[in-house]
């Protein structure tokens, strides 16, 4: 498998885990952002907010397919999806690592 055939791959079992994961638990009285990594001119790491947040989802699919838009647009970043819940306050979040550049 070409090197960058792997990172498709594990990019695609991170969206079937971010599907599984809305699916399993975070619909209805959720709160769901994408975010994603920026390197700044120092090295560190800024994590920016892609597009809209959702708010009640009820199907999986929306996400996805936004998880999927930002990763076309950023493919070299990391993401993470946070999940958020008020009463009571309860916060999840998964993170989409980009793989390691080899040196």
């Amino acid at each position: 498998m070409a090197k960058g055939d792997e990172w498709k791959q594990a990019k695609k079992y991170d969206l079937s885990q971010v599907k599984d994961i809305i699916d399993q638990g975070f619909k209805h009285d959720w709160a769901i952002q994408i975010e994603y990594a920026v390197r700044t001119q120092k090295a560190f790491v800024e994590w920016k907010k892609w597009h809209k947040n959702f708010y009640a989802i009820k199907d999986s699919a929306d996400v996805v397919n936004e998880v999927m838009a930002c990763c076309k647009q950023n493919p070299e970043c990391s993401m993470k999806l946070v999940c958020e819940r008020f009463s009571p306050d309860c916060r999840f979040v998964y993170c989409i690592y980009r793989k390691p550049e080899d040196n």
